[in-house]
């Protein structure tokens, strides 16, 4: 099973309204990623927040637990 590298979340209230992915991991894309949600928050009221996980980030193994 392949697993995107990027996952973005879209929340309204406690409500996940649209989930996208890119595999697409330069710094680039990731600050057009931050700079495309920050924008469409203001402009749609339906987006109340958003969540942006990268692959691997935040993972342990069992021993470092």
């Amino acid at each position: 099973m392949s697993f995107p590298e990027i996952m973005i979340v879209r929340y309204y209230e406690s409500w996940i309204i649209d989930i996208t992915y890119s595999d697409n991991w330069s710094k680039e894309n990731k600050n057009l990623i931050e700079e495309r949600l920050e924008r469409q928050q203001e402009e749609d009221k339906h987006l109340e927040t958003y969540g942006i996980f990268y692959k691997w980030e935040n993972i342990c193994s069992e021993e470092e637990r």
